[in-house]
């Protein structure tokens, strides 16, 4: 295994949510968050009890039943943004729970 690749030894895809955490035991660089949306609001459906790892990954769970896709979502900040009554506004996020704590603004 190089420096550069994922470690999936025994995981089948696409990657069913009980086998994150799996998934990131073999690669201990790793830390993956899932959400989804249900109608207006985030639901957590994986929140990694990792918190110091590298590199962080954010992913949101879309679809319906067996028909389910995941999205990386590289800017958080964008899709919680519309949840403040402050447009244009950056807003900060809690990690664990996706909820922002209070709009912010910049001078």
């Amino acid at each position: 295994m190089t420096e550069h690749s994922l470690n999936i030894t025994n995981l089948n895809f696409p990657l069913a949510l009980k086998d994150i955490p799996k998934f990131e035991i073999l690669n201990p660089s790793i830390s993956i968050n899932v959400l989804s949306l249900d109608g207006k609001d985030f639901c957590i459906e994986y929140c990694s009890p990792e918190r110091n790892r590298p590199h962080h990954v954010n992913l949101l769970l879309l679809g319906q039943k067996d028909n389910k896709h995941y999205i990386c979502t590289k800017a958080m900040s964008r899709l919680v943004r519309g949840r403040t009554n402050y447009n244009g506004v950056t807003s900060l996020y809690f990690q664990r729970c996706f909820r922002p704590p209070y709009p912010r603004m910049y001078a």
